[in-house]
């Protein structure tokens, strides 16, 4: 398996919804205060945030 696949699979995952229930994938879903939540994941371990925006369709 390619070196970036890997990096990608094992990452953490954070999926930002108000819909969803679930989540899965290696995945947490983030709910709430978005820049409370956005501000905590800042302060964790590790090399930083990566950010993708899918809008609903």
């Amino acid at each position: 398996m390619e070196p970036f696949a890997q990096a990608i699979i094992a990452a953490k995952k954070y999926v930002v919804s108000s819909t969803l229930e679930q989540v899965d994938w290696n995945a947490e879903l983030v709910r709430g205060d978005l820049g409370k939540a956005v501000q905590q994941l800042k302060q964790e371990p590790g090399k930083g945030l990566a950010m993708r925006y899918e809008p609903r369709r």
